[in-house]
């Protein structure tokens, strides 16, 4: 029986070593690239409308059943900033509930009402008022007739303001987008008078 002896000058075979994709030979990163893009691929084949190559141009502006903003409140929402549109979010369904049928919204943002997160909205027709106070929310309409006067405050952060007729006040404050507040205020000035 022979015995094999390994001499210390046999080399032996030495591991591979693992590169980086791009300093291997570029046909074995395309398929490994290939491969790892697979899935993604296979799911545009399933559902080809998360292809964004196939998405029509405007896929934006299609309106689904479902989907439609009669009132313009879903394009009012959207001039807010995201911390105003989060804050007021509920307030916003109990507002969309509210308007009457034809009424269009000009502004609206979102404010604290009654010690719960609301919303005000100037439409054509009045302004209104609402809060997501749970179980009970607060809604309240305010008429654009003459004897309104609008009084507002801001610092850098929020504005607040406060509408009065005959002695009742109404005070809607912690607004974040300021700049709603003053468009708000100088339409009630101008439609009412005051």
């Amino acid at each position: 029986m022979r015995c094999l002896t390994i001499s210390p000058t046999t080399t032996r075979p030495r591991p591979l070593l693992r590169r980086h994709p791009r300093h291997q030979p570029p046909q074995l990163w395309r398929r490994r690239h290939r491969l790892w893009l697979r899935p993604l691929l296979l799911r545009h084949r399933r559902r080809p409308h998360l292809n964004p190559r196939f998405r029509p141009a405007n896929a934006g502006c299609i309106e689904w059943p479902g989907l439609t903003d009669p009132s313009g409140l879903g394009a009012a929402v959207g001039w807010l900033s995201s911390a105003s549109r989060k804050d007021g979010h509920a307030a916003f369904m109990v507002l969309a509930r509210s308007l009457e049928e034809g009424e269009q919204v000009a502004t609206v943002t979102s404010c604290c009402f009654r010690g719960a997160a609301g919303a005000i909205a100037l439409t054509d027709r009045r302004l209104l008022v609402v809060n997501a106070r749970e179980w009970e929310p607060d809604i309240l309409p305010v008429g654009m007739e003459p004897g309104l006067t609008v009084t507002g405050w801001q610092d850098e952060k929020r504005a607040a303001l406060v509408f009065m007729r005959d002695g009742d006040e109404l005070v809607v404050d912690q607004i974040l987008d300021r700049s709603m507040a003053q468009e708000i205020a100088t339409a009630v000035r101008a439609s009412a008078g005051g």
